[in-house]
């Protein structure tokens, strides 16, 4: 079974206790206000947010619209974009975070006004490559969520479509569940075979790391053990 049949069969049958995601990036969907509020007043709902950072070398794609004299945008709009970003995902103040297209900057006060009360507020877990942008996850200190064990990145070469397309993955624990949070970037444009390579190195890892046999035969548990429930459910 591919990675992403596997993604759709947990949806299928694992319920994850997931109100929705906050979308701000390609291929998310978005959630009402109303359902939101619920999610974080029920303490047996996790909440996530997702958004797409849109780091500051990538507003050369878009220079008709920052209209900035150099194909990159100037510092001021990147200060006002950083610092609106952070000030809204305060707001929302969800469990998780899961950012795409991430750079250091994000968190740099000199270039986000919020990047102190993000960094007192959240534990960041980043998988930057070659000093690229990439991605990281965010865990809300304090509370329904703890993290279990360190993060890990899949991706960042050229086979998997260039330093920025990397997977956060971040294994915690929300109500008493072992879930995996993800954040993934993934190469898009004309090249179909290396999106399916990172997705595929992805599950094998995630397959090999956080498969509960796999798991104990790495610690030096008995290589008989019975047959594994596989990995724990996936949030990306």
């Amino acid at each position: 079974m591919s990675f992403g049949q596997r993604i759709s069969a947990f949806a299928r049958t694992q319920p994850l206790f997931v109100v929705g995601s906050l979308g701000a990036g390609f291929g998310l969907s978005f959630m009402s206000t109303q359902a939101f509020l619920q999610g974080r007043q029920d303490p047996t709902k996790l909440t996530v947010l997702s958004w797409n950072v849109l780091a500051r070398p990538y507003t050369k794609y878009n220079r008709k619209f920052h209209r900035a004299d150099s194909h990159i945008e100037e510092k001021s709009q990147t200060w006002q974009r950083y610092t609106l970003a952070g000030q809204e995902i305060l707001s929302k103040n969800c469990d998780v975070v899961l950012l795409q297209e991430f750079e250091d900057l994000f968190v740099d006060a000199e270039w986000n006004s919020a990047a102190n009360q993000l960094l007192g507020q959240y534990d960041l877990f980043r998988c930057n490559k070659q000093e690229s942008p990439a991605t990281a996850v965010m865990v809300r200190r304090g509370g329904r969520v703890t993290v279990t064990g360190p993060h890990i990145c899949v991706g960042g070469g050229r086979e998997f479509g260039g330093a920025s397309k990397v997977a956060t993955v971040v294994p915690i624990m929300a109500n008493n569940r072992s879930i995996l949070a993800m954040s993934g970037h993934f190469v898009w444009d004309g090249e179909p075979e290396k999106r399916l390579h990172h997705l595929e190195t992805l599950g094998q890892t995630i397959q090999e790391k956080y498969t509960p046999s796999a798991a104990a035969s790495a610690e030096g548990g008995s290589s008989s053990s019975t047959t594994s429930a596989g990995p724990p459910p996936i949030i990306l």
